[in-house]
């Protein structure tokens, strides 16, 4: 598998942990660990870098679903 890594990796920090993702594929793995898989931010990010996996999708896109996905658990 291709893996597409972004020029900037998307850094946060959660329960005290530095975390950093770099691709799509990192990303999936992070939000199959993230406790609130039912909200539309997890929801359209992980369909978002499923697409890119498949080549539907650019890893651009994932990026951004990411980042909102990032942005709604830190609420």
């Amino acid at each position: 598998m291709l893996v597409t890594r972004w020029d900037k990796p998307i850094v946060f920090e959660d329960d005290g942990l530095r975390i950093s993702v770099g691709s799509p594929e990192e990303a999936l793995t992070w939000l199959s660990h993230t406790p609130n898989q039912t909200s539309r931010s997890w929801r359209h990010a992980w369909k978002t870098c499923v697409a890119v996996q498949e080549g539907r999708r650019s890893p651009d896109d994932a990026k951004v679903a990411v980042e909102q996905a990032v942005s709604s658990t830190r609420h």
